[in-house]
């Protein structure tokens, strides 16, 4: 079942965000959540977290969420700690 505009409105709303959704910030969201494989490209300032942090509420995929984004900030710290040694080893 596709979520809708409206579907995603009514949620916007329940969490009484502060802002209005741009029509960049609703169409990123919307893909995601529909679950299509989704990379927005918006400018700074312009309320990419938004665009990630509102699905998982609707969705309740918050601890999905968390686990991927703690897997990324592990490679990350490996991957920096692998070029620390080679730096200093060199």
């Amino acid at each position: 079942m596709a979520i809708l505009k409206e579907d995603m409105m009514r949620a916007y709303q329940r969490y009484k965000f502060p802002e209005t959704l741009k029509e960049e910030q609703l169409e990123i969201t919307l893909s995601i959540l529909n679950k299509k494989h989704t990379f927005g490209v918006l400018p700074t300032g312009y309320g990419k977290s938004l665009c990630v942090g509102l699905p998982p509420l609707i969705l309740d995929m918050v601890s999905v969420l968390q686990n991927t984004a703690t897997k990324q900030i592990l490679a990350m710290a490996v991957s920096f700690v692998k070029k620390l040694y080679l730096a200093l080893i060199a």
